[in-house]
């Protein structure tokens, strides 16, 4: 395929249009959707990961004989080098093949798993969860990008939703299966089974994995230091990023909350048994799989039928941000019990993933096509500071009440407030098309 290079001195034909999507009216080829449903596995794993920590969590606290604020510091150890991963890798993306980054991660991931099944001690399950968030930071980043350059920018807003509902899903799908692992065998048996499954997905995207036409061409398309950080710092400094920054780092916290605690909210705040939690873990899951691809189809129609950025991305993503931090205020004073707790809780929760992943095709449409595995990586590096201090914050709460539940509602109500506020602020900060920086010609793709 040849690549035609742009004038100096005017817009040219852009890349959307020589790579041939363009041409097709925008359709999306066939083995776009089949790269975009092995990222999804992708994302699935990734989650697979983190959450085995907590449906292990009972028995991790009983065998190691740990407070609620050391298990609360492994799962904030995750977050210690998952920024500054996500925003160096990210960098990487913009000048190294994406197909072998994201393969070099999924290996990384099986073997930071061992040492846990080796060991089981509290030092390895630290170790392994600060390298594992290292090497699983750039994850998010890295499948959007190599997402988009199959799909055009009208069409985005569903993949974003798609690997994000991914993540999800890995509760539904994974969650009963390492909670019944560890029952048949031991908390240990879990992290290998996870390890294994990393290594089969590398071995599967050694084989399918591939950009995209818009990547391909643009591979032919070199760009100088000047070219590729003035537009990013340009960006990062618009209202529009900084905006949906304070949109979505608050509601971060959240996703780390119930990464690290639901099952122990569950356990231990609803007197549920290990079984029923390992199988409930999936609710909120649910909620957010449905409210990813519900409010990312939402925003994708919104888009062709007119509506601005700001309205179809911007608004939408502040506006569900937002709603999801006032009910959850809600709910932490209501103090419900049983399974309407959870499943209330798991609709909140989903409302708010309906809009957390529409804050990445803003980001991405701020600069040029080739630099946005930098900008989401950045972003994505930023927006996770707040799993660095969420969980152990629930940790240490939990500390300091005689019983369970009231710790944990407590915890509920800080997060849904700073939840809250985020969504209104960034509902006045955001607009993508009034702070793009990248030039006209390549808007539309």
């Amino acid at each position: 395929m040849s690549v035609k290079s742009q004038d100096r001195n005017g817009p040219g034909p852009s890349v959307l249009e020589e790579s041939g999507l363009e041409a097709t009216g925008n359709r999306v080829p066939t083995r776009g959707w089949v790269v975009l449903g092995v990222l999804i596995i992708f994302m699935l794993i990734n989650y697979a990961d983190r959450t085995v920590l907590a449906l292990a969590g009972s028995y991790i606290i009983d065998d190691l004989g740990l407070t609620s604020t050391q298990f609360g510091f492994l799962g904030s150890a995750f977050y210690f080098l998952f920024a500054v991963s996500a925003v160096l890798v990210g960098i990487m993306g913009s000048r190294l093949p994406l197909k072998w980054l994201i393969l070099g991660l999924a290996i990384l991931w099986g073997i930071t798993q061992m040492p846990v099944f080796a060991l089981g001690t509290w030092g390895s399950l630290a170790f392994s969860r600060i390298s594992l968030g290292a090497t699983e930071g750039p994850a998010s980043g890295l499948s959007n990008t190599v997402s988009y350059t199959w799909f055009p920018d009208s069409k985005r807003g569903l993949p974003s939703a798609a690997l994000n509902a991914g993540t999800a899903a890995s509760k539904i799908i994974a969650g009963p299966l390492i909670a019944l692992v560890i029952i048949t065998w031991n908390w240990r048996a879990a992290f290998l089974t996870v390890a294994l499954i990393s290594f089969a997905w590398a071995l599967l995207w050694l084989f399918v994995g591939k950009l995209g036409p818009v990547g391909l061409a643009e591979e032919a398309q070199p760009m100088t230091m000047r070219e590729r950080w003035m537009p990013v710092l340009r960006a990062m400094r618009t209202r529009t990023f900084i905006g949906l920054l304070i949109v979505t780092v608050p509601l971060y916290g959240l996703v780390a909350v119930m990464t690290t605690w639901f099952p122990l909210y569950m356990e231990k705040g609803l007197g549920m048994d290990e079984v029923t939690a390992g199988i409930l873990i999936a609710a909120p899951a649910i909620g957010a799989v449905l409210g990813a691809l519900s409010f990312g189809a939402l925003s994708d129609a919104m888009a062709r039928r007119g509506a601005s950025p700001r309205q179809a991305r911007g608004l939408l993503c502040s506006g569900l941000v937002a709603l999801c931090g006032g009910t959850l205020v809600v709910f932490s004073l209501v103090s419900l019990q049983g399974y309407l707790a959870v499943a209330v809780l798991s609709l909140i929760y989903g409302i708010g993933m309906g809009g957390l992943p529409l804050a990445l095709p803003s980001v991405g449409a701020l600069v040029d096509r080739r630099l946005r595995s930098t900008i989401l990586g950045t972003f994505l590096g930023v927006q996770s500071i707040s799993g660095v201090a969420a969980p152990l914050f629930v940790g240490i709460i939990q500390d300091q009440f005689a019983e369970p539940l009231p710790g944990f509602l407590t915890s509920f109500m800080v997060l849904g407030g700073l939840t809250l506020i985020g969504g209104l602020i960034g509902a006045v900060m955001v607009d993508p098309a009034r702070d793009s920086v990248q030039p006209v010609a390549a808007n539309n793709g």
